[in-house]
Order: structure tokens, then sequence, then C-alpha cells
């Protein structure tokens, strides 16, 4: 899943790659559809976070319709995911 180095209780550096498909599985537990789940992650994780073609305001923009809440945690948990949390 990644890799970390531990320094006593300290993680000195730590990476974790997240698959669309691990994040899409999470997204469809907020929205429950899973083709448009995919879809998200795969902008998520592809436009937004890696090729910074599309920023996090154009990505909420683009999908106002779920709602700030549902977007929110949606955001949230790609973050989590990227950096290894969950």
């Amino acid at each position: 899943m990644g890799w970390k180095f531990k320094v006593g209780n300290k993680v000195e550096a730590k990476k974790t790659i997240c698959t669309v498909d691990e994040l899409a599985e999470e997204i469809n537990k907020i929205i429950g559809n899973t083709d448009f789940s995919q879809q998200l992650a795969t902008e998520l994780l592809v436009k937004v976070f890696t090729e910074k073609k599309e920023t996090l305001e154009e990505f909420k923009q683009k999908h106002k319709d779920l709602g700030p809440d549902k977007l929110q945690k949606i955001i949230n948990i790609a973050n989590s995911k990227l950096q290894g949390d969950l």
C-alpha cells in the first residue's frame, strides 16, 4: 500500500498510493452511485491532484448539484487517502 520510515513514535516519511478504485469505493458509500463514483474519483485523482488541470474550486462548481456536504466529504476522503490517513 505504501511505505513508512519510523523513528521512535514519529513517522519521518510516508508515501501512500491511492487507486481510483479505492477512492471510488469510498465515494460510493456517500453518493450510492457506482459509475458516478468512479468518474468523481478519476477526476479528483487525475485532473485535480495529479495533473493539476482543474482546481478543487472548479471541481466543486462542476459538481455542485451533489450539495456542499457531500462534496466536502468526498474531498476530505480523497485528501485522507492520498496522505495515507485511512
